[in-house]
């Protein structure tokens, strides 16, 4: 920003150089919590996908494995339209 009397720029402690000083700094940590969020949705997805392709290739519809013992059991189980996908 320039001063409009004398064209020149704000001198480093006034209030103007102060100010895009600090929405220069407040737009930069947004960009970095942007870029975060956005690191974290592609890592879930990542996980999302990576979890699905591994049940199906390690589990078949009429099979009942165990997990943690007898306390808990993993099963597939697809949607009508998507049984052709365990074949």
């Amino acid at each position: 920003m320039t001063d409009p009397l004398d064209g020149s720029a704000p001198s480093p402690g006034s209030a103007e150089a102060v100010e895009a000083s600090s929405a220069r700094t407040v737009a930069r940590v947004r960009f970095r919590w942007f870029l975060l969020a956005c690191a974290v949705a592609a890592g879930a997805v990542l996980i999302d996908q990576g979890s699905k392709a591994l049940a199906l290739a390690q589990l078949s519809e009429d099979d009942r494995n165990p997990a943690l013992g007898r306390l808990a059991r993993l099963t597939a189980r697809l949607q009508p339209r998507h049984r052709h996908v365990l074949r």
